[in-house]
């Protein structure tokens, strides 16, 4: 209780001793103005850049670079933590899979730049892909809630989430201008160390930005008595370069490279738990590369024309040693992915917009295994992940239109979306299979009164299987996966409704949604191709289209404008998900969720008093009773405080953090490693 008490009055002195500061201060720093940290402004998500989804997605569901920084997520999957309506579970550290309207990994789309992260190997449940984007080199980050699949394809069921990186900005003048920075940060107890330096060289025609960061994140120490959960860091090196130049007066033509290289992520519940003296990815890594062209003219009929070529690459090794054996296991998976992206948008009259699309995918997967033996030095090849060279070939097209008469809004949109399998293996011999989809979405709006809006929205989405949901085999987390080559996409299709209150000082909304799925692709009994049931003490599964099921709920935030400085904010979250075929919970839904705040922000100054809780989650599937992960009985409750903020002297700009104040002992439901307990970190900057 001293803390919280403590933290109150720290608060308050700070906004007295600003207040006339924030009156007059108008200087800027190389971030963007900390004003902007608190305005809570309608998501509207671009992809590539400009492919507008119009979402009516609740309050405080995006970040900016300046919110990225006044935060300092440990990682990009953490950066999602306390948005509106976003639950993200971590089997480790070096891993984050966000739940949005109770569905995860592959049920959700993840976009960096507006290129697919989702490829052929995506699993259903926890995943390390969306921690492979460099929290360092992100401008923008925002979640769109709700089924999207008309204007993202496959797996945008539960909602989408999109990042921007870094862009260097065209400067007025034909001389050179050359700006940079150099970041570091440190937290307690070792738990992180993080390093970056970046450059921006830019005039009226060419514009060229490059950053490398590297981080070393130490074992986690946990609240509540806990204790350091030991094996739990990991180190990581990224870096990204970008290219913008000019081509006449309507054109800009970009060239993108990112890439990052993680090493030795442990999963500390595996060795928690006893099963095993080693169990980790050995390197993960990523590698996009993109050219883009995108046209503006100046014409009342073309807004723009742009086009994607992309190449990305997603490896890892995983390494095993079961308790007290001299035998290490690796498998090595690669996923190569190239990518092709088209969008035109048009407004052939005043009132009306139509946008349209094309997207191809072909991702290849490399899959292999290694078995040696410490005790006699002999080593063999052995089946990897997933058979080896299998493809998944995606291609679509789709159309969007939207009316404006006045207070009112009309919008309608389709996709079709093919898809083409193809598996070959000396022991399931060659198997293709070609699933389609045709989807379409409606949105309708008015005004009601002044800034308030009324919204009905309806869409249908779909995920088709992948080389994952196919063909996997072998140890993952708690269950022994074998291959199911009969299945076909699962459906959705999500109703909800809208409203939104955008005053002057006091901006509120809430979202209620259903979303009806069917032809879900559900964990069920299998067996070996020599009929054993269980494999090292894991149980046999495959993946099988079973079950119907429904997720409903509702998305609420408000943010009230206390004075010219200071804002007091919240939002919860409640979902509840039902299998319908098997009456029974769905795996992995959120409890009851939310956060609560009071910030202040000058332009020097930002202040934020956080507290995020959620409540016990104790409606476990049966999966969930089986999963490792989740205590017998549920998880526990938890609520935490959280105090923040940053501050801007001259070329430099400091962020503090103090989380976690009553050192809580808690976990995200689903989480495979606790939480941190009381810590503090720093981050400064220092701008040329």
């Amino acid at each position: 209780m001293k803390e919280v008490i403590l933290a109150t009055v720290l608060l308050s002195a700070a906004v007295a001793a600003h207040a006339e500061d924030a009156d007059t201060d108008t200087g800027k720093t190389a971030l963007e103005d900390t004003t902007k940290a608190v305005k809570l402004e309608n998501v509207i998500v671009n992809a590539p850049f400009r492919r507008i989804q119009y979402s009516y997605a609740a309050l405080n569901t995006s970040h900016n670079r300046q919110q990225m920084f006044d935060l300092q997520p440990r990682t990009t999957p953490e950066a999602l933590q306390g948005m509106t309506g976003v639950w993200v579970q971590q089997t480790n550290h070096g891993s984050g899979s966000p739940i949005i309207r109770g569905l995860i990994g592959y049920q959700t789309v993840m976009l960096v730049d507006g290129i697919r992260i989702n490829n052929a190997s995506f699993p259903g449940g926890p995943l390390p892909y969306l921690n492979t984007i460099d929290g360092m080199s992100i401008s923008d980050i925002a979640v769109v809630p709700g089924a999207s699949s008309v204007a993202y394809g496959s797996d945008a069921m539960g909602g989408v989430i999109n990042i921007q990186t870094v862009s260097p900005m065209f400067t007025l003048s034909h001389g050179f201008s050359v700006h940079g920075a150099v970041t570091g940060r440190a937290a307690t107890s070792g738990m992180e160390y993080v390093g970056r330096g970046e450059i921006d060289l830019a005039n009226d025609v060419w514009a060229i930005h490059a950053g490398f960061d590297g981080k070393r994140f130490g074992d986690v120490h946990a609240g509540g008595g806990l204790g350091i959960e030991r094996p739990s860091g990991y180190t990581e090196w990224a870096g990204d370069f970008k290219l913008r130049r000019r081509i006449g007066a309507n054109s800009v033509l970009t060239a993108a490279y990112q890439g990052l290289r993680q090493y030795h992520i442990p999963t500390f519940l595996q060795i928690q738990n006893g099963k095993f003296d080693k169990y980790e990815t050995k390197k993960q890594v990523r590698d996009l590369g993109y050219l883009s062209y995108r046209y503006t003219p100046q014409s009342e009929k073309l807004n723009y024309i742009e086009s994607t070529v992309s190449y990305t690459r997603m490896a890892g090794t995983n390494w095993r040693i079961p308790k007290g054996s001299t035998v290490s296991t690796f498998a090595d998976d690669d996923v190569r992915s190239l990518g092709l992206t088209a969008d035109i948008s048009l407004q052939p009259l005043l009132w009306a917009n139509l946008k349209a699309g094309i997207d191809i995918y072909n991702d290849k997967v490399f899959s292999s295994g290694t078995r040696s033996d410490s005790s006699t030095g002999m080593s063999e090849s052995v089946a990897g992940s997933y058979p080896d060279g299998s493809t998944m070939l995606t291609y679509a097209a789709f159309a969007e239109a939207e009316a404006t008469l006045g207070k009112l809004k009309v919008g309608a949109g389709a996709r079709y979306s093919g898809h083409r399998l193809s598996i070959s293996s000396k022991d399931f011999g060659d198997v293709t299979l070609t699933p389609d989809a045709v989807v379409a979405d409606m949105h309708i709006s008015y005004e009601l009164f002044r800034h308030f809006t009324a919204a009905w929205i309806m869409g249908s989405s779909f995920r088709a299987p992948n080389i994952n949901d196919l063909a996997k085999l072998g140890a993952e987390d708690s269950w022994y996966f074998v291959p199911n080559f009969n299945l076909s996409p699962e459906r959705g299709l999500n109703m909800e409704v809208s409203l939104k209150y955008d005053g002057r000082r006091t901006k509120a909304s809430v979202n209620l949604y259903r979303n009806n799925l069917s032809n879900i692709m559900s964990l069920v009994p299998g067996q070996t191709s020599d009929d054993k049931t269980e494999v090292d003490g894991m149980p046999v599964r495959m993946k099988s289209n079973v079950d119907r099921a429904y997720v409903m709920g509702f998305e609420a935030a408000f943010e009230q404008q206390l004075c010219t400085v200071m804002w007091l904010t919240g939002n919860m979250t409640y979902t509840y998900g039902e299998n319908t075929t098997g009456h029974q919970p769905l795996s992995k839904i959120p409890p009851l969720f939310g956060s609560v705040g009071l910030k202040y922000a000058a332009k020097r100054l930002s202040l934020a008093l956080v507290s995020n809780m959620a409540r016990r989650q104790d409606r476990l599937s049966p999966q969930d009773k089986e999963d490792a992960r989740i205590p017998k009985g549920g998880t526990p409750g938890w609520a935490v405080l959280r105090l923040d903020g940053s501050y801007r002297l001259g070329h430099f700009m400091f962020a503090a953090t103090f989380d976690n104040i009553l050192d809580k002992g808690y976990r995200y439901h689903a989480s495979g490693i606790d939480a941190p307990g009381r810590n503090a970190k720093m981050t400064v900057t220092y701008m040329f």
